[in-house]
């Protein structure tokens, strides 16, 4: 599920589901003080969802887009298709984490 606006994306964060900003490598999070982050899974490296309040950066913001995706939960029609196409993408010579980008933009529109 394709997620476009701050507040969709704070409601999605806070009802428990797992959201990604850009690709499966960044979810979003909200710390123990509630600040929405994007955190980086390989480094655990963050940075802000939106620009600072009170500047002309509040609305906007820090990925291009986002989205709901549970890969781990086995069955799942999403998580079989997901699968499917990143082995494809990888037998035409795609990296995973590329692989892994493209198939989020495919089926998370």
């Amino acid at each position: 599920m394709k997620l476009t606006t701050i507040q969709e994306i704070k409601t999605a964060v806070d009802k428990g589901e797992t959201v990604f900003a850009g690709t499966t490598a960044y979810q979003v999070i909200r710390d123990n003080i509630g600040q929405y982050l994007i955190k980086c899974l390989f480094n655990n490296t963050y940075i802000a969802l939106h620009g600072r309040e009170g500047t002309p950066y509040e609305n906007k913001l820090n990925a291009s887009h986002f989205f709901v995706l549970d890969p781990c939960q086995v069955g799942h029609p999403l998580f079989n298709e997901w699968e499917r196409l990143v082995s494809l993408l990888e037998q035409e010579g795609l990296t995973r984490s590329d692989a892994q980008a493209v198939a989020d933009m495919e089926l998370c529109r």
